[in-house]
């Protein structure tokens, strides 16, 4: 029911604002919806292997993608990227990590998958892109102070006018550090607390199954076939069976 409420804000009537700038509350509202929020279960707690930038992301693909039931090691984009397994903070664009990610790949278990990365070049200018993955249950890269972490979670308030028109609130942004262990590794960006200017660019990135029919039909017993006894052969036990020969 969550996802569900959850992907109706983010596709419904949004206005193109950024919500995480507390000075951008509305004058009048209509209807005020309080702490709304999301919170994806279940994601692959991946520790980067060294505590550096280019493996910090690499760690957060890869736990992106096997939250979608994809099993990427960080190593291989780090080996892409790099041609090597340096430990560096200098990160190479987006646009460069979007060419090693996408790409059609053929896993283990016998399934193709398309992987589709899309990213934003600074912070988006309208909360419903910070939203979207989550509803999908994705989570995603988001760059704070330019380090990359792992965004599962969020909170926010929804205003809506008499014109139907929402708007979104980013209250609070649950992120996960890759690098770190134990309690370090949870960090929230609080709206009221954290300069939004500090928030960079995002990366998203989503599975596609090729091949996959992704909805079945229900049975439906009008459907089955019907035997026809014209056709059945009755089995005749007063019927001699022929003699096997020695």
């Amino acid at each position: 029911m969550l996802r569900r409420a959850v992907l109706a804000a983010v596709l419904g009537s949004w206005m193109a604002t950024n919500g995480l700038a507390a000075d951008n509350k509305p004058k009048v509202a209509t209807v005020h919806n309080p702490d709304q929020y999301v919170e994806l279960r279940g994601v692959p707690a991946v520790k980067a292997e060294q505590e550096c930038n280019n493996w910090a992301r690499a760690a957060a693909v890869e736990a992106i993608l096997r939250k979608q039931g994809v099993q990427m090691d960080q190593r291989s984009w780090v080996l892409k990227q790099s041609g090597g397994l340096p430990c560096i903070d200098r990160l190479d664009s987006l646009e460069q990590l979007k060419r090693i990610v996408d790409g059609e790949y053929a896993l283990p278990d016998q399934r193709r998958v398309r992987v589709t990365a899309r990213y934003t070049a600074g912070l988006p200018a309208s909360t419903d892109t910070l939203l979207r993955p989550l509803a999908f249950g994705r989570p995603y890269i988001l760059f704070w102070s330019g380090r990359p972490l792992l965004v599962y979670g969020a909170v926010w308030d929804e205003l809506v006018y008499q014109t139907g028109q929402k708007l979104v609130l980013i209250k609070r942004l649950q992120m996960i550090d890759t690098t770190a262990a134990g309690d370090k590794r949870s960090i929230s960006f609080e709206r009221d607390k954290d300069q939004a200017s500090a928030l960079g660019a995002m990366f998203d990135v989503e599975v596609e199954e090729i091949g996959a029919n992704p909805w079945t039909p229900p049975h439906n017993p009008a459907l089955d076939p019907v035997p026809n006894p014209a056709r059945t052969p009755v089995h005749n036990p007063a019927r001699r069976q022929p003699e096997a020969k020695p």
